[in-house]
């Protein structure tokens, strides 16, 4: 391995991205600046969602903007590192709301700490019930992206969306 040691110190900046750019495998992890998840509905529990707005579905009760998440900030992870979680949907017609926030351990994504950086629009059969239908939601962090796909467990079909992780 080459050491680089630049007189002037705003050049390891820029040399490290050129061998970076050369050579991506020389980076085996990163920690991460942020808490990434998504929205979700969870089973209100009277402990946890005080003052959370509750909804019934199907005589249940749940509790909306809730912060799904997938992994936290100062967390060490490897490249092309992936974090898969089964998730049903609520509506006919969902989305998938992936945020980031700074906070380690968020609630809720109405904090103001919590910034969406895209929405993922779910085709959802109209000829199975909602209650039936499975998907694995993967979180692909990889190099300076981070790819959110989202699978039909039954028919296999993918959508997906990346961001630029260094935004």
């Amino acid at each position: 391995m080459r050491l680089v040691v630049p007189e002037d110190a705003g050049l390891a900046v820029r040399k490290g991205a050129v061998i970076y750019g050369h050579n991506p495998s020389l980076v085996a992890s990163q920690i991460l600046p942020y808490t990434y998840g998504i929205e979700c509905l969870e089973l209100f529990d009277p402990k946890k969602h005080f003052g959370g707005n509750k909804i019934n579905k199907g005589g249940r009760w749940y509790v909306g903007n809730c912060f799904k998440e997938f992994v936290q900030v100062n967390e060490n992870i490897n490249v092309n590192h992936r974090v898969t979680h089964l998730v049903t949907p609520t509506e006919s017609n969902s989305y998938l709301i992936v945020y980031r926030t700074v906070l380690l351990d968020p609630k809720f994504v109405t904090n103001k700490e919590c910034e969406i950086l895209g929405t993922l629009f779910i085709r959802i059969p109209q000829d199975v019930p909602l209650d039936d239908q499975k998907y694995n939601v993967t979180f692909m962090f990889g190099d300076t992206e981070l790819r959110v796909i989202v699978e039909d467990t039954t028919t296999g079909k993918e959508d997906q969306l990346t961001f630029n992780c260094l935004k």
